[in-house]
């Protein structure tokens, strides 16, 4: 580890490969380390919160490339609705109807979260922050 506390050389590597969903058997092997070191550095917090900054890193990158693909998936069911097939009619719309739905949830409960965090960061009547 370098002496500011961050993960460099071997271990930043290690904790690529953890991050990418490679087993500790997996990821030792391929930087040439131990199993017991992977499994100590794991123990590490530094090198732990490496590891789970970089798996929000790569689920980040994954939902970016995710949504900029949901546009043509919906239209692509939109295009369905039309269909011949009674049955794929039926599926493009349970799926639009599901889907839609869960989107309208995860809005709503976002949009609350936001006001609760704004409400929360907001000093009370005495000036503290609730």
């Amino acid at each position: 580890m370098a002496q500011n506390g961050t993960v460099s050389g071997k271990r930043s590597r290690a904790a690529m490969l953890l991050a990418a969903g490679r087993s500790v058997r997996a990821a030792a092997r391929a930087i040439g380390v131990a199993e017991r070191t992977l499994h100590r550095w794991r123990s590490e917090p530094p090198f732990a919160e490496h590891v789970r900054d970089l798996q929000a890193e790569l689920l980040r990158r994954a939902v970016g490339r995710l949504s900029s693909s949901m546009p043509v998936a919906a239209m692509k069911l939109r295009k369905l609705l039309a269909s011949d097939s009674e049955k794929v009619q039926l599926a493009a719309a349970s799926k639009l109807l599901e889907n839609g739905l869960k989107l309208r949830e995860q809005l709503d409960l976002a949009e609350r979260v936001q006001a609760l965090e704004r409400r929360a960061s907001e000093p009370n009547q005495q000036g503290r922050i609730r």
